[in-house]
């Protein structure tokens, strides 16, 4: 487990409600002093501290905003419980102890919402479900270093850069009989560090050396199966039918190389763990 790390977040939606000022003796206590005395806490005895506070103004829009969405979600449950269930009107709604919405009088009925923004998720189901839906925002690099793993890291800052379209990660080979192992994916890529090829055979191919000192001879780098993608690329290249080099190869970011489409390769020296073949699955037991 040493690649966890432990986060506190500090998030205005979750605390105001705990620290609202209260009449004691004709006097209003806590508040806004109370508040600040608890985050200075925090930032004492907490490391690696995330904030994510809002202004008494923004709170309170934001609590409007979330009444007008929760009535709008539940108009979108009462059009679905119609249809499936032929009831009038919408049942009274209870909350399980995680806050899981249910209705008392209809246990048989599974449901459960979600809304933000502009955006409302509604499901029905005969057994318990859970959705979710949330406004995709710009992680910045303060963010991206404070939460993520080092591989992600190296993605999604590479992904910064408006060129590139596609980040990936590679890894140098250690060995060198892996080199021609079929199920470990080689990459090539250009000094920019963009991909020029990938292939389950070695490449590159070292001419006239023999086959136990090519890793002496050239580093290879073996891909690693993580991808960051922006929206619409990931929306783009979902479209796109298989090409001549994925059909060959079985490899699918060969049909966006193959459609002109930019991959970033990142270098990282963390080893992954890929379950592609019984031996992989072997190899992870013997380990544990």
């Amino acid at each position: 487990m040493k690649n966890l790390k432990k986060l506190t977040i500090l998030h205005s939606n979750d605390m105001h409600g705990d620290f609202l000022a209260e009449q004691i003796d004709e006097r209003l206590v806590g508040g806004g002093s109370l508040l600040s005395g608890y985050v200075n806490k925090v930032r004492r005895e907490e490391k690696n501290v995330i904030y994510l506070m809002r202004t008494k103004e923004r709170m309170e829009k934001s609590a409007a905003r979330h009444k007008i969405q929760s009535n709008m979600a539940k108009r979108v449950l009462l059009y679905g419980i119609r249809k499936e269930y032929s009831l009038k009107e919408l049942p009274a709604i209870g909350k399980g102890i995680y806050g899981k919405p249910y209705f008392p009088e209809y246990p048989e009925i599974c449901f459960n919402y979600s809304h933000a923004d502009a955006g409302i998720l509604c499901g029905i189901a005969e057994t318990p479900l859970g959705v979710d839906i949330e406004r995709l925002i710009h992680p910045t690099e303060r963010l991206i270093r404070a939460v993520c793993h080092e591989n992600e890291k190296k993605m999604l800052l590479a992904i910064e850069d408006p060129a590139v379209q596609i980040a990936t990660l590679a890894k140098p080979f250690e060995k060198n009989d892996e080199i021609f192992d079929p199920n470990k994916v080689k990459v090539v890529f250009s000094a920019n560090h963009t991909a020029l090829y990938f292939s389950r055979n070695p490449i590159p191919y070292c001419r006239g050396v023999e086959r136990e000192d090519w890793l002496a001879k050239t580093p290879f780098y073996k891909h690693v199966g993580m991808y960051a993608y922006r929206p619409q690329i990931l929306k783009a290249v979902t479209s796109i039918p298989q090409g001549i080099l994925e059909q060959a190869e079985s490899l699918e970011q060969l049909r966006w190389l193959e459609n002109g489409y930019t991959i970033a390769v990142s270098i990282t020296n963390h080893e992954s763990i890929g379950i592609d073949t019984p031996e992989d699955l072997r190899k992870l037991k013997d380990k544990n």
